[in-house]
């Protein structure tokens, strides 16, 4: 038999997801030649740094092989160019690349830099500041929510109108 497990625990609460897939990858471990062989992605990158599951003779850790470029001294690991090499090799990834992900798709410099602000915080544990929601301000990103794919999205007539609309109704 042969299991694929794509990206569980998406839609679940972090903790919980990550305890419901360490259990199920050591009780298969555990099943020992019986065990099927299996496949599993995750984003749960705790499972490996708290060790919640180890390799054994039936699990072994492989992720996507990548080519980091760092910058110069004082950038943050989510501001490294990274190329996505499509080649596994064993080991586990313990970084989430996310940003630089969003960055290729083409969000906006806005959308990104709010998002690095965030990353930041939560990655030092510091509380995030909440965005200004006056009405000018909420307007101001109704209108640049129309530019966010700005790079891989055109403007069409309907977005256009509807850009109005929201001009003109305050």
């Amino acid at each position: 038999s042969l299991v694929l497990v794509d990206e569980f625990g998406k839609g679940t609460f972090a903790f919980d997801g990550c305890a419901l897939l360490g259990c199920m990858i050591t009780s298969m471990d555990n099943l020992g030649r019986r065990c099927p062989r299996a496949i599993f992605s995750t984003h749960f990158h705790e499972l490996f740094v708290e060790r919640i599951i180890a390799e054994t003779d039936i699990v072994k850790f492989y992720r996507m092989s990548i080519l980091e470029n760092k910058h110069p001294e004082g950038k943050k690991k989510f501001e490294e160019d990274i190329v996505f090499l499509y080649k596994i090799e064993e080991g586990v990834c313990l970084h989430s690349y996310g940003i630089n992900c969003a960055r290729r798709l083409g969000l906006s410099a806005e959308v990104l830099s709010r998002a690095e602000v965030i990353l930041q915080h939560l990655s030092e544990g510091s509380a995030v500041q909440p965005v200004d929601n006056s009405s000018q301000a909420m307007k101001a990103r109704q209108i640049r929510m129309f530019d966010l794919f700005s790079k891989s999205q055109t403007d069409i007539a309907a977005v256009k109108e509807l850009k109005e609309t929201i001009l003109e109704n305050p």
